[in-house]
């Protein structure tokens, strides 16, 4: 007599997946994965809500990068995930009394467009991935760097249309420079290591000194917010977007800066990968990787 196999937990995510397509594939082999595709807001609801009335319910979500279409994540838009309930095939969840879904993971390090508090509230995790778009966003700083030392999109556009040096300044010289950052996480860290090869003096700030030994690590030192403003040449902003840094750089900072001061402000396949972890650590332990919430306890 033959029994039928345990069901799989169900996964609903929006995509496509662009990058990360091995751990995509064996991420369908080992659970009920239901994509819908990303594009204007309306439909993407639209088409979550059909899925969840279809297919559902579901024990995990995700969404994928270019999803700014159909932001902000929030009730109006994710409210069929908490409407439908687990599929009680978790026995890592056996505790939770909770009947919505139990982990919610996007990729990219910024959550400026998902309403955490929303999600939390129906005790489901909410993941980002922290390290996805560390190197790519210092290497654009890199360049946003470069490009304002050495005039590089107007030098790419004089030689576009043919005027070759016509027109061209000399430009400015990095070395001996000094440079203030804020923001000294992740991709600040990463920023200052590649860019100390020009030659220049780095000042940060931040909302927590780091140790001696990694600043002396890093070859940088800590200044105040007004130090920072008055002796920088180039200033990068590279803090996360809250309450707290918003308009950071306002009329005052700007009027403390030096008249000649530079001001520049600044993937997928390692978004995907870590976000595809977090629901699979979800369902396999309970809790994901990388939690910007929780953790949940029964209740």
């Amino acid at each position: 007599m033959s029994t039928a196999a345990a069901p799989k937990p169900k996964i609903l995510g929006v995509g496509p997946a662009q990058a990360a397509h091995e751990e995509f594939e064996q991420l369908t082999r080992d659970y009920e994965v239901h994509m819908v595709t990303r594009g204007p807001r309306a439909e993407v609801k639209a088409r979550i809500a059909e899925a969840c009335e279809q297919h559902g319910p579901f024990d995990a979500a995700f969404i994928l990068f270019a999803n700014a279409s159909y932001a902000p994540m929030d009730d109006e838009l994710l409210g069929p995930l908490w409407n439908n309930g687990n599929s009680e095939c978790l026995p890592c969840l056996s505790e939770l009394t909770s009947t919505d879904v139990g982990v919610f993971a996007q990729c990219g390090t910024g959550y400026d467009n998902v309403r955490v508090n929303e999600i939390t509230k129906h005790q489901c995790y909410f993941t980002n991935t922290p390290d996805a778009v560390t190197e790519s966003t210092a290497d654009f700083t890199v360049f946003l760097f470069l490009a304002v030392l050495r005039g590089t999109s107007y030098c790419e556009m004089v030689a576009r249309t043919g005027l070759w040096h016509q027109g061209l300044e000399l430009s400015t010289d990095p070395a001996g420079l000094t440079l203030g950052v804020f923001g000294m996480g992740r991709i600040g860290k990463d920023f200052v290591r590649k860019v100390r090869a020009f030659g220049v003096k780095i000042i940060y700030n931040t909302r927590t000194q780091l140790s001696a030994d990694e600043e002396k690590e890093l070859g940088i030192q800590y200044a105040s917010k007004d130090e920072l403003l008055s002796s920088s040449d180039i200033i990068s902003c590279l803090c996360p977007g809250t309450p707290e840094t918003y308009h950071l750089i306002n009329a005052k900072a700007f009027s403390k800066m030096k008249d000649v001061a530079a001001y520049t402000q600044g993937t997928i396949y390692r978004g995907e990968r870590d976000a595809f972890a977090n629901v699979r650590a979800f369902l396999e332990r309970g809790s994901p990787v990388t939690p910007v919430n929780g953790p949940f306890q029964a209740v």
